[in-house]
């Protein structure tokens, strides 16, 4: 049991290098990004060690589905002539972030969540902090958009785990939502409001309805995770297509004044759904943010506000960089691993 605890405490060391608050790569800290990223590495490297060892080699099909998906992604990047620098990284974080929830779901998960969110409760504190500091006029960043967890909404990165490991300790602990927990979703909530990120907030909104309705619509079919996920799938493709935008189109322009475009959101899904119908095997493959920044404003007629890097939907963003090859293999990724 006293190696299983210290092997937990280990593996909440090997998870902090991925949990890096945005402000480092955001407000000219590269030094210290640069310090992030060899640990990074490094962690890939301790991370894969410790799984081949536990795990005696046997590698798990989910481990081996996501293996699958982001080399499709690698070698549509090759083909295309992309950025290895950019493609590389996040490829191997998201094969090694596998093993590493494999490898703490074999031992005890729920020290391990318990430990994690107080990590989480330290940065969102230290995020405050630099909020507060922003409204005061005293900021050593270099934009003053800057905060300790990034820019605008960049904080739902850190904020949706925090609000669902805090909604699963709860459970665990008293088989109900606790206060803290509620208090840790208000927080994020107002957080969100008070940028008025639109979609983010609209989705913390959505997340408890559909958490009361999987437990007690879904409750008794076997298949509710699996019921949930094409449902997902099916929401996002009526959502890209265009479909499910007319039918909202009064609310989304009268009430929350924003464009039907989504801030130009619908464009960038035109950009992506064409390409795939170019090359829908590997898609584009993975380039510099230069590249994807001036491929989405020219593919898009030159709209502002479409210079971005991504299409702002990840099951779109898999495709693009992977094809319809790599979006296959991910959602059976998901699939199999929900159900």
């Amino acid at each position: 049991m006293i190696n299983d605890i210290k092997r937990i405490d280990y593996y909440f060391l090997l998870i902090i290098p991925y949990i890096e608050p945005q402000l480092f790569k955001t407000a000219g800290f590269d030094g210290i990004d640069t310090i992030f990223l060899v640990l990074k590495l490094i962690c890939a490297m301790l991370i894969s060690i410790e799984y081949i060892i536990v795990k005696k080699f046997k590698i798990s099909r989910i481990t081996i589905l996501m293996f699958i998906s982001q080399s499709a992604v690698v070698l549509s990047t090759i083909l295309n002539n992309g950025s290895m620098k950019r493609c590389l990284g996040p490829a191997i974080i998201s094969i090694v972030m596998i093993m590493l929830g494999e490898l703490v779901f074999s031992t005890y998960w729920k020290n391990y969540l318990i430990i994690l969110e107080k990590y989480l409760d330290i940065l969102f504190l230290v995020h405050c902090i630099t909020l507060i500091l922003r409204f005061l006029g005293v900021n050593p960043f270099y934009t003053n958009r800057a905060s300790f967890l990034g820019i605008e909404n960049r904080w739902i990165y850190v904020f949706l785990p925090w609000v669902i490991i805090s909604f699963i300790n709860s459970y665990v602990k008293i088989g109900k939502i606790s206060f803290k927990a509620v208090m840790t979703y208000l927080c994020c909530l107002f957080c969100l409001l008070i940028t008025w990120s639109v979609g983010a907030f609209l989705s913390f909104i959505i997340f408890p309805v559909i958490m009361y309705l999987s437990r007690k619509v879904l409750s008794r079919i076997n298949i509710k995770t699996f019921v949930s996920f094409v449902a997902f799938g099916v929401f996002n493709y009526v959502l890209v297509t265009g479909k499910l935008l007319k039918f909202f189109e009064n609310f989304i322009v009268g009430y929350l004044h924003k464009s039907i475009t989504l801030s130009g959101r619908v464009y960038l899904w035109e950009v992506v759904l064409k390409c795939l119908s170019e090359k829908p095997l590997l898609g584009e493959g993975v380039h510099s943010t230069s590249y994807d920044l001036l491929y989405f404003y020219q593919h898009s007629g030159c709209i502002p506000g479409t210079a971005v890097n991504h299409p702002h939907n990840h099951l779109l963003n898999i495709a693009f960089h992977g094809g319809y090859f790599a979006l296959v293999f991910f959602y059976d990724y998901n699939v199999y691993r929900l159900c």
